[in-house]
């Protein structure tokens, strides 16, 4: 069972958004988050490729994949922030193919469709 947006999702994330550390990645300590959920193929897929990490925070999956061989990482977020973390860590390890941007917000979105990953997901504002 998958739960994407609406009023759920919407008072999910409210409850434990950053100031709470239960959706921390604490699960994920010492793995590769990566290769848990997409399995251990995912490096050779993405070798060699452009790849977009949407919702990237302060960019700990974009800077592994950048590492494990991507030609590009582009890490996009809607919190300059945390954006700012990770343009840091990425410039103390020297990587050269990865970069960040913001998400524009003045025009808020109402759905995210990806074809890569055969999603739809209605996306709230808060």
């Amino acid at each position: 069972m998958g739960l994407i947006g609406g009023p759920v999702a919407d008072t999910i994330l409210r409850r434990f958004g950053e100031s709470n550390t239960a959706c921390a990645g604490a699960g994920y300590k010492d793995k590769e988050k990566i290769e848990i959920l997409l399995g251990p193929g995912v490096w050779s897929e993405l070798a060699g490729r452009t790849v977009i990490d949407f919702g990237c925070g302060e960019g700990e999956e974009a800077i592994k994949i950048a590492q494990r061989g991507a030609a590009h990482v582009m890490g996009i977020d809607i919190r300059e922030r945390v954006l700012a973390i990770a343009e840091q860590r990425v410039a103390n390890l020297g990587l050269q193919n990865i970069s960040f941007a913001p998400i524009p917000t003045e025009k808020p979105m109402s759905a995210l469709a990806s074809t890569l990953s055969n999603t739809f997901a209605p996306l709230r504002r808060f």
